[in-house]
Parts: structure tokens; C-alpha cells; sequence
């Protein structure tokens, strides 16, 4: 029995999506798209003109969907800004380990390092993209910093883009050795000796 065909443009980028995460934008056709979305090519470009429109708006919606699941948990009032943070970092791992078996990583970060030199439109969004998604996370850490759970002579923005440079960089060590141990060292490391 064959998939079901995608039905609309959220349902066309969320399998698209799942092909360029595993096999990056230039290793994915827009026949690799339509094949993964059982859909025509026609369908494809009726949401989207070229392969780089569904790359910009994959971005926008990975983004969207990062950033409401963040704000689920910096606005549960049973959570400290701390226990906030840790999850955050917990669900991703749970992501990368469980789902996507240490091979995915990140897929702005994935797409980051393969366009950011070669695509301007494309750099762009992923730059805007980091700093939307970044800025939950830094008045979470503002929070636990007024609270006095964390001591540093950085700022909060500063801290944050550190352990989110940090992340990205374990997940490339990830995807690399198939392994996830470098995510739990960066865990261990930033809640036991930087987050202190």
C-alpha cells in the first residue's frame, strides 16, 4: 500500500523537510521532495517556484515550530528558569538520539554550514533564524541570572549564543561518529561547570 499523498503546503514541507535534514539541500532533488510528499511535481510548484523558495520557507517553519514548543516550556510556572533550560536541551537530545538516531543533527545548523558561503537569501534567513530562536532561551537565562542561579561576567545574550555555538558543534561530532556522547558531554559541562 503506497503513502498517502500531502495534501497541503505544511504537510509538502514537513516530509521535504525530512529528506534535506538527512541528505542536505544540494544531496536533495525536488523529485526527491515530490517522491517523499507523494505528490506531482506540479504540486510541488504550485506552493513553491524553485527548490530555494521551500528551502527559505522550511527554515521559516522549523523556526515557528522551535520556537512554540520553546515558549510551551518557558511559560510552564511549575518549572525554574533552570529547570527550563535543561529540558530544552533534554528534548533535543531525546530528538537527535531517539528519533533521529545520532544521523540528522541540526538542520539550520546542517544547513548553515552547506549554504551560508554559496546562498545569501538563504544565509540570511538561517542568521534571522538563530537569533529568533535564541532569544526564548536568553531571557529564560536572564531569569535564572536576576535569580542568582547563574554567576557569569557575560551577559545573558552572550551566554546563550556560546552554549548554542557549543550545541551545534556536538552535533556535528554526533552526525560524524554516529554517537551521541558528545551531546551528553556538552550537557554535563554546561549544567555542572558553566551554569553554576
Amino acid at each position: 500500500m503506497g503513502r498517502k499523498p500531502c495534501n497541503n503546503k505544511d504537510e509538502i514541507l514537513k516530509k521535504g523537510v525530512e529528506a534535506i535534514w538527512l541528505k542536505g539541500y544540494h544531496g536533495t532533488s525536488v523529485n526527491d521532495i515530490v517522491k517523499a510528499a507523494s505528490i506531482p511535481k506540479g504540486s510541488f510548484y504550485f506552493h513553491f517556484h524553485t527548490k530555494e523558495d521551500f528551502i527559505l520557507e522550511a527554515i521559516r517553519s522549523t523556526t515557528e515550530e522551535s520556537i512554540s514548543q520553546y515558549n510551551t516550556i518557558f511559560m510552564d510556572e511549575n518549572l525554574s528558569a533552570m529547570e527550563k533550560i535543561e529540558k530544552i536541551y533534554d528534548i533535543r537530545i531525546d530528538m537527535a538520539v531517539q528519533v533521529k538516531d545520532c544521523k540528522y543533527g541540526c538542520l539550520i545548523g546542517n544547513l548553515s554550514q552547506e549554504m551560508s558561503s554559496t546562498n545569501e537569501r538563504v544565509r540570511t534567513a538561517l542568521s534571522t533564524a538563530n537569533k529568533e530562536m535564541n532569544e526564548p532561551m536568553v531571557q529564560c537565562l536572564q531569569k535564572a541570572m536576576d535569580e542568582g542561579k547563574v554567576r557569569t561576567q557575560l551577559s545573558a545574550s552572550e551566554l546563550v549564543s556560546f552554549m548554542e555555538n557549543s550545541w551545534k558543534g556536538a552535533l556535528v561530532q554526533m552526525k560524524t561518529d554516529h554517537d551521541a556522547a558528545p551531546l551528553y558531554l556538552f550537557k554535563n559541562l554546561l549544567f555542572s561547570k558553566i551554569l553554576n
